[in-house]
This record gives C-alpha cells, sequence and structure tokens, in this order.
C-alpha cells in the first residue's frame, strides 16, 4: 500500500507540472505516428490495444512508449527513494516519448517500436469528468490512473494511465487493452 501512495505522488506530480506548464497538445489525426527516425528499420511486431469507456471506445486520446535501456533503468524507476546520482542515471537512461500515435476512430492504437527492449505504456486525454475530488490515483486492470485537474481550467480533467515497464521482445505481436467499463 505504501508504495501505490508513493508512485501515486510521483505520477501525481509529473501530471501536475504538465498540467501547468499546458505541454497537453490535441492532435486530432489518426495513427500517425510521430517517433524520430532510428539507424535501424521498425520491428514488424507492434504494441497495440483498444481504449473502451462505459460508453464505448474513446477517441480522443494518445497513446505513447518510452523506452528504458535496460533492467536496471527499470530498477531505478521503481525505487521509490533515489539518490542525486540515480535520479540523474534515471533521467540518462530512460527516453519519454519513443513512439506516439493518436488512437482510431475505434478506439485502437498501434505502435511499433524500433528496437527489443524494456518499455512503458501510457495512455493521455483530457475530459470533463473526474473519479471524485481534484486529483487522484486507481488501479484498472494492470495500468495505474492518475488524474488532475487543469491548475488554469478546473472543469478539465487530465487522465494518464501507466503500464508497468514491460519486455517487448519483437517477436511477437503485443496487445494492452484499456478497459473502463464496469
Amino acid at each position: 500500500m505504501q508504495r501505490h501512495k508513493i508512485h501515486f505522488f510521483i505520477f501525481t506530480a509529473v501530471l501536475v507540472i504538465a498540467l501547468q506548464g499546458g505541454c497537453y497538445k490535441s492532435n486530432q489525426s489518426s495513427l500517425v505516428e510521430n517517433s524520430a527516425p532510428t539507424s535501424t528499420p521498425p520491428l514488424p511486431h507492434t504494441i497495440s490495444g483498444v481504449i473502451l469507456f462505459p460508453d464505448g471506445p474513446h477517441t480522443d486520446s494518445e497513446a505513447l512508449l518510452n523506452s528504458y535501456k535496460d533492467e536496471q533503468c527499470v530498477k531505478l524507476k521503481s525505487k521509490n527513494i533515489k539518490s542525486p546520482e540515480e535520479t540523474n542515471q534515471f533521467n540518462d537512461c530512460r527516453k519519454k516519448e519513443v513512439v506516439k500515435v493518436s488512437v482510431d476512430e475505434k478506439g485502437n492504437y498501434k505502435l511499433t517500436p524500433p528496437n527489443p527492449g524494456w518499455y512503458d505504456l501510457m495512455i493521455k486525454w483530457w475530459s470533463d469528468k473526474t473519479l471524485g475530488g481534484t486529483s487522484g490515483y486507481k488501479d484498472v486492470g494492470d495500468f495505474q490512473l492518475i488524474y488532475a485537474q487543469k491548475k488554469d481550467d478546473p472543469s478539465k480533467v487530465r487522465f494518464l494511465a501507466v503500464k508497468q515497464p514491460f519486455y517487448f521482445t519483437g517477436q511477437e505481436d503485443v496487445v494492452k487493452n484499456l478497459s473502463l467499463q464496469k
């Protein structure tokens, strides 16, 4: 329980910083990949899924992958309290948003990681509904769901669903669905 509280506060802090900085940029195009060029061609296998809300597929969201250099970097992520040196190591070994797509009209997303390796999956969206209070945390299946009201517009709520890091072999397709249906 203590670990979940610490993760909640870390994710909430990141979310609040993003909200205050106005980092959200809506992208209405469907399944447009915005990845940086790599020296190797993308893998033929993908990470895909569908985002389902109580009223059906959710279309106004983004799915993105963050990458980790190795398993040691993943272990640093899960460490509750990091020394300044460990924080620098973590910042150096984690790459944010290596692949990002918008969700299509059926709530589907498809990400093509550039290489086999460690990744975490994040789903981001805005809503006018909250799960109670101005911010919060909730486990939804294999995802941790964090939400917070936008500082300059409390009618907007930023949601972030985060899947714990996993190893993508590139040898087969992986499906990661997010369902908020009851």
